[in-house]
């Protein structure tokens, strides 16, 4: 065996059992759509309320900036002001 099979390598930065995906929600642009919208009824309600619940259990929930700018495009095409102002302050609760 040569040095470079003997070395010991380092094992990974995060232990398997320090991360668990469970604990993480990426939000994608149709949850972000339903979260944003005006409506207090039907499926962006009860998507709203899935949100409250994780946040409420810890659930680290995550905004990809890509979902962002494709979510704020629609919704500056559509003039939809109030919902724009939604989604920053949505942004804001989630970002760290």
């Amino acid at each position: 065996m040569g040095a470079a099979e003997t070395e010991s390598r380092p094992g990974p930065a995060v232990q398997p059992s320090a991360l668990s995906l469970n604990n993480i929600i990426v939000l994608d642009t149709g949850v972000l759509g339903m979260l944003v919208h005006p409506t207090e009824t039907g499926e962006p309600r009860e998507c709203k309320a899935w949100l409250k619940q994780l946040d409420i259990r810890g659930v680290v929930i995550c905004v990809p900036e890509i979902a962002d700018y494709e979510r704020r495009r629609e919704l500056l095409r559509m003039r939809s002001a109030a919902s724009v102002t939604r989604l920053d302050e949505l942004k804001a609760r989630f970002t760290r």
